[in-house]
């Protein structure tokens, strides 16, 4: 017997694990030994109102043996027992029949949906020492029902918790070594689907492990299969012929950390290395079957030395990453060679005529200092200021991150609607609903009763008005205890929800100056009074939950309107700013501010500088414009005052 669970998530779908209890059909035959799809969806609900991550736990139940009906309830049974659960904590149960048969299970398999959420104070049920649990339960039931005792990973600590009269039949199973499986669940299934046969090789590396007598040796008899062995990121793991993933060799070879240490001995095992994007390749070279795979996986390098590597570098180095020393030893080498500019004296020359000679030569060397002097300070204050601009451009690109980091954090609070709060409302105060339905029925009968006991006609007015006031005082005491129960429930109902702090008290345990207290309330709360009127339930169930879907919208949009988030997209919006605007319209003064600023990493002084820029950018077209207008209006003034002219001329 195998029993095995896993918790369902939240964002499952309630209607994919219906199906797949009741209608799978993957499976000869299934009878459903307990379903409601509306019961499923409520323990969704009660998830996602709580905020809980997980719904339902899914409990597997595998015999080896085929078994009978009665033998799957009482397996159940158990399950229920040792976790403490209810009857309506079993939310499904179904008995799943193979299509195929093999000899190595039983013909059936049970399959359990436990609710993890408890819904009317959101605590999640507690699974301590599930393994353990679990193979006690199969244990147990392995013994009573005589089946075949397997032999599980916690047998030693399920013969420490079992009752006396099983550890007998029992002892046996925690002698020698206990099984350790080398693959996780996922690993099993993913390496069938893929046609590897896991186990066969795991028992071929044991029997290869009595030949070896160390790692190494172990290495070289393996490749005979084509297998291989390699340092992945924790543990050295190993293989198959076609490259694929079996396992860590530890666990293959069932080893113990210490035991492994000492068969591994001084023999490393080579990593993969993995190449460059850049230098290796795009991303079409990785192999298809690889997915996990970067780039192109290479061989790895020798050992190589200091030299090897310096002459790595100065045969790849691009251009721009030379040294200054080299660059300006080649251009005034070329393009202003001293020596060939030098004057040679002569015998012939006159001393004077020597004189000047040397005088001009030592003017060329002068000149020459001078100019790589001037050429080294510039080149140092170039790589100083590219040095700048490389730490701005690494602030910008680690500001922008932080910044899109914060804005993409996600509220940990989910969305709610209205529908998913009214059924959880309608759910957890059925009860209390109900005998406020049924008294306010009770109530509109005592109504109904004194209307006829008024139109009544009766020769004793003394009895008739008796009745009437008994009716009255009955109807008084109806309509004060519903005033109490319907303030209650809304109180009730808000503070479960989280809406308010304080939590109710018992309508049978309140005192009188709390009744008191109560009525006035009532009569004061408009869903307390709403509650009282005609299909006023229903209209008090649809109200609160929009309360509450707000309530949830608002602490969701604040999260997202946080400080942090607002600081977040004020500091991407300079930082876009300070990246898109052009350089090249600032002046000398603004340039040198601009690099002084960046040195600093200050984005606000930047985004200041810029504002000042575009300022006086304003302000010059603004007075350029002006001149053009003055300019059009001094040509306009001299043509009328030459037409004027003109026309007094004419008149004399």
């Amino acid at each position: 017997m195998i029993i095995k669970s896993n918790p369902i998530s939240t964002d499952s779908k309630p209607s994919d694990l219906y199906n797949y209890f009741c209608t799978n059909d993957k499976n000869e035959y299934i009878e459903v030994l307990k379903a409601d799809e509306q019961d499923v969806e409520n323990c969704f609900s009660d998830a996602e109102m709580f905020n809980r991550k997980n719904s339902l736990r899914h409990f597997q139940l595998s015999p080896k043996e085929d078994l009978t009906k009665e033998q799957f309830l009482d397996l159940i049974d158990r399950v229920k027992n040792e976790f403490e659960l209810s009857d309506d904590d079993v939310v499904m149960a179904s008995l799943h029949t193979y299509k195929k048969e093999n000899s190595k299970r039983g013909n059936q398999h049970a399959h359990v949906a436990i609710r993890m959420v408890n819904p009317e104070t959101g605590k999640v049920k507690a699974f301590d020492n599930l393994y353990q649990r679990q193979e006690k339960i199969s244990r147990m039931f392995e013994v009573d029902h005589n089946l075949e005792l397997v032999k599980g990973r916690h047998n030693r600590a399920v013969y420490e918790n079992v009752p006396e009269e099983y550890k007998e039949k029992l002892y046996h199973l925690t002698q020698g070594e206990l099984p350790n499986s080398f693959l996780r669940d996922g690993q099993y299934q993913m390496q069938n689907r893929n046609g590897m046969s896991s186990f066969e090789i795991r028992a071929k590396c044991k029997e290869l492990l009595t030949q070896c007598d160390n790692l190494q040796s172990f290495s070289s008899a393996i490749q005979e299969y084509g297998w291989s062995l390699e340092q992945g990121q924790k543990k050295i793991i190993l293989n198959d012929e076609r490259g694929n993933l079996v396992g860590s060799v530890d666990r293959i070879l069932g080893m113990k950390k210490e035991e492994f240490e000492a068969f591994k001995g001084d023999f490393e095992v080579p990593k993969k290395e993995v190449a460059s994007p850049i230098i290796g390749g795009t991303s079409d070279d990785v192999p298809t079957h690889n997915k996990l795979a970067k780039a192109v996986p290479v061989e790895p390098l020798e050992k190589t030395s200091e030299n090897d590597i310096n002459d790595f570098i100065s045969n790849t180095a691009p251009a721009s990453q030379t040294s200054y020393e080299d660059d300006l030893d080649t251009f005034i080498g070329n393009n202003m060679d001293v020596d060939s500019d030098k004057l040679e004296a002569t015998d012939a020359m006159t001393y004077a005529e020597k004189l000047a000679v040397s005088d001009f030569n030592k003017a060329m060397s002068d000149k020459d200092k001078a100019l790589r002097e001037t050429l080294k300070a510039q080149d140092k204050l170039n790589k100083m200021m590219l040095g700048w601009l490389d730490d701005w451009s690494n602030f910008v690109i680690h500001e922008t991150h932080k910044c899109n980091k914060i804005l993409d954090e996600k509220s940990s609070l989910k969305e709610l609607d209205e529908k998913t709060v009214s059924g959880w409302i309608s759910r957890n105060f059925k009860s209390e609903l109900n005998d406020l339905k049924k008294g306010k029925s009770d109530l509109r009968e005592l109504r109904k009763d004194i209307k006829e006991l008024h139109h009544q006609k009766s020769w004793f007015k003394s009895i008739k008005q008796k009745k009437i006031n008994n009716k009255k005082n009955e109807y008084d005491e109806l309509s004060k205890h519903l005033s109490l129960m319907s303030m209650y429930i809304v109180h009730s109902i808000f503070h479960k929800l989280g809406i308010s702090k304080t939590s109710p008290e018992s309508v049978y345990y309140m005192t009188d100056n709390q009744k008191r207290d109560y009525l006035i309330q009532s009569k004061n709360n408009e869903y307390a009074k709403k509650l009282l009127e005609v299909n006023g339930i229903s209209k008090v169930i649809d109200d609160i939950s929009i309360i509450k879907k707000w309530e949830r919208d608002d602490a969701i949009g604040s999260f997202k309107n946080r400080e942090e988030a607002k600081d977040a997209v004020a500091q991407l919006k300079k930082l876009e700013r300070i990246q898109s605007f052009d350089k090249n319209l600032m002046n000398d003064d603004e340039k040198n501010s601009f690099d002084e600023l960046i040195k600093d990493l200050d984005v606000d002084g930047v985004n200041h500088l810029l504002t000042e820029v575009n300022m006086r950018i304003s302000q010059e077209e603004r007075d350029e414009d002006n001149v053009i207008n003055f300019k059009e209006e001094f040509i306009k003034k001299r043509s009328v005052n030459k037409t004027k002219n003109n026309n007094i001329s004419f008149n004399r």
